[in-house]
């Protein structure tokens, strides 16, 4: 009987580290937020000052516009680069730092941009 409990206890844990990704959104003073937790699928820059981060599984676009947030994309985010190059530089470095290591990351964006979520935050969670 422990032992099966304790079977069960341990598959519940496991099953919670490789919980795939989740995007959110709620009010916050006088505007809102969005926040995906999960992992990065894949990650690039091109030549038009952007990068992108797509998450690992695809949201509901349902879900930013309850906060006023109206996005054509399901699955990214992105970075306008020229904004504060200093920041595209340590996100995406942060970025890549999660996919070598297999770990999540959790993402807040607070605005758009030419259709999508505009990321201003990451960490990395483990």
């Amino acid at each position: 009987m422990k032992l099966c409990f304790l079977i069960a206890v341990l598959g519940a844990i496991a099953a919670g580290e490789s919980v795939a990704g989740s995007l959110t959104c709620a009010p916050y003073g006088g505007g809102a937020y969005c926040q995906y937790d999960g992992k990065v699928a894949e990650a690039y820059v091109n030549a038009y000052d952007l990068i992108h981060v797509y998450f690992d599984q695809s949201f509901d676009i349902s879900v930013p516009a309850q906060v006023g947030f109206n996005v054509s994309s399901a699955s990214v985010a992105v970075v306008p680069i020229s904004a504060n190059p200093d920041f595209a530089k340590m996100f995406y470095s942060t970025v890549l730092s999660a996919q070598a290591r297999s770990a999540a990351v959790r993402i807040q964006m607070t605005s758009t941009s030419g259709g999508y979520l505009r990321a201003d935050r990451i960490w990395v969670i483990e």
